[in-house]
C-alpha cells in the first residue's frame, strides 16, 4: 500500500478494541484506509475516545462489520466517523480482492451510538460530515477489476449521537434495514440532518431531534420504503421533511415539524408514499407539499399557522386518501389540488384559512369531497375552478368569507348532497357554468346573498329536497342561461326576497314548501321558462308566485284539477269536464292500467271541455285522467290530475 511495504495477505483485524485512548492535532485518528472487496474486519470496538482537532477524519471504518463505535467524543474535526462498505468512485481502482476468499456482506451488525460530534470544514474537508455511511451497488460496472455486486449497508444503528455540524449531519448511500434512531442533529443553513441516497431502502429514521439544516430528513435516489417516524424537525432553512425523486413506499409518520422557511412535509417526484399523523407548525411555505408525486394517504396531519397553503397537492400528483387532517390558521388554502387528482378529500377539520377551505384549481380532479368540517374562512369553503369532481357530500361549512360551497366550469356529473352550509357573506353555493349537477338535500341557512345561485349556462339536473332559510337575497336564484330539470320537495324560507326568483329554464317545479318568505314565493322573471306544479305557500309576504311580462303580469299561487266523467259510442270514449277559471289548456292522459304509464294523448283549448278519444278496442278497458293548464309568460302552471276513471269497450 505504501513504498517499501510488502503486498496484502488478505489477512483481516479480528477482536480489536481501542479505548479511552486521544487524538489531537493529528490529520487522521483511527481506522482503516485500505479496502479488500468482499473481505471485512470483525469486532471492532472504538469506545470512550477523544478526537480533537483532527484536520481528517476522526473515525474511518472501511469494511467493518459485527462492530461497535460508541461513547466518544469529536471535537472540531474534518470529519467525524466514516462507515464504508466500498470505496467511493475515485479509489474503486485501489479497491483489493482475492476472488477465493471474497464472500460480499449483507449484515454490518455494528452500532455507532452516544458519540458527541461536532465538526467544521478545515484545509483536508471541504464537506464535512459528522456521520458518513457508504454503501456502492456495483451490479453492473464493467469498469472494476473485482466482483461486480452491491456492496450495501445493512443492519447498521446509529443511535443516541449528538452531532454539531456546519454541513451535513448523518448521510447514507445504498443503506438497507438499518436504523438511525434517537440522534440530537443540529447544523447550519446548508446541507440535510438526515439524508439518505442511493438505493437505501426499508430503513427507520425515528425519534431524532434536528434542527438547523437546509433540510432536516431528505430522502432521494430511488430510496425506496424507508420510514420517518416520531422525529422532530425545526428550524430549518428549507423544509422540514423531504421525499425527493426516490423510490416506492416511504412513509412520513407522527412527526413533529416547526419553523421551516419553506415546507414542512414534501414529497415530489416519487411514488407510493404514506404522510400520516405529523404536526407541521409556522412552516414558511405549505404545510404539507405534493409535486409529480403518487401518495397513498395525507391522513391525520395537523398542520398549523402555515404562510401558505396547509396541504398543497400539485403537478399531476396521484393521491388516494386526503383525510383526517386538522389545518388551521393557514396564510392561504388549507387544502389546495392543483392540475392533480386525489380519489377523496374526506373527514378534514379546516378552521381560519385566509383563502379557500378546499381549493380544486384548474385541470385537477377528485371523486369525494365528503364530511369535511370546514369554518372560518375568509373566502369560499370549497372552491372548484374548471376541474371535476364526483361528489360534494355531508360537509359542515360555517361562517365563511364568500361563497360557502362554489363549484366554476366543473366537466363531468356532479352530485352536491346533505350539506350544511351556516352563514356565507355571499352564496351558501355558487353554481356558474356547471353540467348536470345534482343538488340535494342540503341545508343552507345565514346566507348574505342567496341561499343557492346559478349562473351562466349551467345544467342542473336536480336542485331537490333542499332546506333553505334565511338569506339575505333569495333563497334560490336561477340565471337567465341556466336550465334546471327539477326542483321539487325543497323547504324554502324566511328568505329577504323571493323563495325561488328564477330567470332562465326551471322545469318540474313541484311539492315545494314556501314559508315567510318577504316578498313572493316564486319570482319568474320575463325571460322564464318554466313548468310550475302543486306547491304549498303560506305567510309569504308577497303572495305565492309571481310572473313578471312585457304586456301583462300575472300573480297565482295553484288551479284547479277537473272533474271528469266518462261515456262511450260506438268505440269512442268522450271526457267530460266543468271548465276551469284562468285554466288556458287541459291535457288529456290515458294508461291501460290505474297505475300504468299515461301518455298524453291531447291538450285542449281552454274554450272546450270535452275531449273524445276514437275507435277504440272492443271488450280493452281504458283508464283516463286529466289536469288543468295556465300559460303565463312562458310559465305553465298544472293542476293535479284529476281522479282516474275507467270504461270497458262495449
Amino acid at each position: 500500500h505504501f513504498a517499501g511495504f510488502p503486498e496484502y495477505d488478505g489477512t483481516m483485524n479480528e477482536n480489536i478494541t481501542v479505548n479511552n485512548c486521544t487524538f489531537s492535532n493529528v490529520v487522521r485518528g483511527i481506522g482503516t484506509q485500505s479496502a479488500y472487496a468482499g473481505l471485512y474486519h470483525k469486532k471492532i470496538n472504538i469506545t470512550n475516545c477523544t478526537f480533537e482537532n483532527v484536520s481528517s477524519t476522526a473515525i474511518a471504518c472501511m469494511n467493518y462489520i459485527d462492530s461497535n463505535i460508541s461513547n466518544n467524543k469529536i471535537i472540531n474535526c474534518g470529519q467525524g466517523i466514516n462507515y464504508y462498505m466500498m470505496k467511493s468512485d475515485s479509489s474503486l481502482a485501489n479497491t483489493l480482492y482475492i476472488e477465493s476468499l471474497a464472500d460480499t456482506n449483507n449484515n454490518c451488525n455494528t452500532v455507532i451510538s452516544n458519540n458527541s460530534i461536532s465538526v467544521c470544514k478545515t484545509d483536508m474537508v471541504s464537506n464535512s460530515s459528522p456521520i458518513y455511511i457508504y454503501g456502492k451497488d456495483l451490479s453492473n460496472n464493467s469498469d472494476i477489476a473485482f466482483k461486480k455486486d452491491d456492496y450495501l449497508v445493512s443492519n447498521l444503528t446509529v443511535s443516541n449521537n449528538v452531532i454539531d455540524s456546519q454541513y451535513y449531519g448523518i448521510r447514507a448511500y445504498d443503506m438497507i434495514n438499518s436504523v438511525i434512531l434517537g440522534n440530537t442533529v443540529n447544523g447550519a443553513s446548508s446541507a440535510n440532518g438526515v439524508y439518505l441516497d442511493a438505493k437505501s431502502d426499508a430503513n427507520i429514521i425515528k425519534e431524532n431531534n434536528i434542527s438547523g439544516f437546509e433540510n432536516g430528513i431528505s430522502i432521494r435516489g430511488d430510496s425506496a420504503f424507508n420510514s420517518g417516524v416520531s422525529n422532530t424537525v425545526s428550524s430549518t432553512a428549507s423544509n422540514g421533511i423531504i421525499i425527493q425523486k426516490a423510490g416506492n413506499g416511504n412513509s412520513v409518520k407522527e412527526n413533529n415539524i416547526s419553523y421551516t422557511k419553506n415546507s414542512g412535509i414534501v414529497v415530489s417526484g416519487t411514488n407510493d408514499a404514506e404522510i400520516v399523523s405529523n404536526r407541521v407548525n409556522y412552516p414558511s411555505g405549505s404545510g404539507i407539499y405534493t409535486n409529480v408525486a403518487g401518495v397513498s394517504q395525507i391522513a391525520y396531519n395537523t398542520v398549523s399557522n402555515a404562510a401558505y397553503n396547509g396541504l398543497s397537492i400539485n403537478g399531476g400528483s396521484n393521491i388516494t386518501s386526503v383525510n383526517n387532517n386538522s389545518v388551521y390558521d393557514c396564510s392561504n388554502n388549507a387544502i389546495y389540488l392543483n392540475a392533480s387528482y386525489a380519489y377523496q378529500i374526506v373527514n378534514n377539520t379546516i378552521n381560519n384559512a385566509k383563502n379557500h377551505g378546499v381549493f380544486i384549481s384548474e385541470k385537477s380532479s377528485v371523486s369525494k369531497i365528503n364530511s369535511n368540517g370546514i369554518y372560518n374562512t375568509s373566502v369560499n369553503g370549497i372552491y372548484l375552478n374548471s376541474s371535476e369532481a364526483a361528489e360534494i357530500i355531508s360537509n359542515n361549512l360555517s361562517n365563511i368569507g364568500n361563497n360557502a360551497l362554489s363549484v366554476y366550469a366543473n366537466q363531468n356529473a356532479m352530485r352536491i348532497e346533505k350539506n350544511n352550509i351556516n352563514i356565507a357573506a355571499k352564496n351558501g353555493a355558487y353554481l356558474n357554468k356547471v353540467k348536470a349537477i345534482s343538488f340535494v338535500s342540503n341545508k343552507i341557512s345565514g346566507a348574505k346573498k342567496n341561499g343557492v345561485e346559478s349562473a351562466g349556462s349551467s345544467a342542473i339536473v336536480k336542485l331537490n329536497s333542499n332546506t333553505i332559510s334565511s338569506s339575505a337575497a333569495h333563497g334560490v336564484l336561477i340565471g337567465a342561461s341556466t336550465t334546471v330539470s327539477e326542483l321539487k320537495k325543497n323547504s324554502v324560507s324566511k328568505n329577504t326576497k323571493n323563495g325561488f326568483n328564477i330567470n332562465g329554464k326551471a322545469y318540474n317545479i313541484a311539492s315545494n314548501t314556501f314559508t315567510s318568505n318577504k316578498n313572493y314565493a316564486m319570482y319568474f322573471a320575463k325571460s322564464a321558462k318554466a313548468e310550475v306544479f302543486n306547491n304549498t305557500f303560506s305567510k309569504n309576504k308577497k303572495g305565492p308566485c309571481y310572473s313578471a311580462g312585457k304586456k301583462k303580469n300575472y300573480s297565482f299561487s295553484t288551479i284547479a284539477k277537473p272533474s271528469v266523467t266518462l261515456s262511450q259510442k260506438n268505440k269512442n270514449v268522450t271526457l267530460k269536464w266543468k271548465k276551469i277559471s284562468n285554466a288556458s289548456s287541459y291535457q288529456v292522459t290515458r294508461a291501460d292500467s290505474k297505475n300504468g304509464s299515461y301518455a298524453v294523448l291531447s291538450n285542449v283549448a281552454s274554450k272546450k271541455n270535452s275531449y273524445t278519444n276514437k275507435k277504440l278496442k272492443k271488450g280493452k278497458k281504458y283508464y283516463y285522467k286529466v289536469r288543468t293548464v295556465r300559460n303565463m309568460n312562458g310559465v305553465k302552471l298544472y293542476s293535479s290530475y284529476s281522479s282516474v276513471k275507467n270504461i270497458k269497450v262495449k
